[in-house]
């Protein structure tokens, strides 16, 4: 395994969660259910490490264990910022999604997060704008970046920024919702009616 040549201190959970065999890392993640605080807290610093590793795939495993792993994980975030910036799409995907599971003490990330929301890859600014709709309320920074979302070239972009708009609930975003009613998708018109029914309350 690479942990013995990198030195890291590892155990066979963590060897499982970082698995490329889906049947492996699916029974790992099932595991962490059954697990108290402090174990969990424990598998953090390794998985922290993975994070740097040179193979992709690790590092993706590595950030969805973390977001299992929900608020035990917060250790963690520093490092799960710090890979917003990979390279690979799939990674900064991954470490939205991750910070997001985390909870709100992944809130210091909104910034970087909603840079995201112009990355060059799609799916990375799907997913910026769904993540940032979890922070609810104490994302009012982002109201205006997801409006401009709301008139993204991809429907997923619009999809989640119109639902993330109603998560944090701001007063000012109820025009540009009434306006992408209109929108040629009926995922995005429905959310953006979601929306305005919760701001609206």
């Amino acid at each position: 395994m690479w942990f013995r040549s990198e030195k890291i201190q590892s155990n066979p959970l963590i060897e499982k969660l970082l698995s490329n065999r889906k049947e492996v890392y699916g029974e790992a993640i099932k595991a962490l259910e059954h697990l108290d605080l402090l174990t969990k807290e424990s598998l953090v610093p390794p998985l922290k490490e993975a994070l740097k590793h040179r193979s992709k795939e690790i590092r993706k495993s590595a950030q969805w264990a973390l977001g299992y792993l929900k608020e035990s994980a917060k250790e963690a975030i520093p490092a799960l910022i710090a890979t917003l910036k990979d390279k690979h799409w799939e990674i900064r995907s991954g470490a939205e999604w991750a910070l997001g599971e985390i909870g709100l003490d992944s809130k210091v990330a909104i910034p970087e997060i909603i840079r995201a929301l112009k990355d060059k890859h799609p799916y990375v600014r799907n997913n910026a704008a769904m993540t940032l709709g979890k922070f609810g309320s104490t994302a009012q920074e982002a109201v205006l970046p997801l409006i401009e979302s709301l008139q993204d070239k991809d429907v997923y972009v619009r999809y989640w920024a119109a639902l993330a708009l109603g998560e944090i609930g701001s007063e000012s975003a109820i025009p540009a919702l009434e306006k992408i009613l209109q929108d040629r998708d009926a995922g995005v018109s429905r959310n953006a009616q979601i929306s305005l029914q919760k701001i609206k309350k």
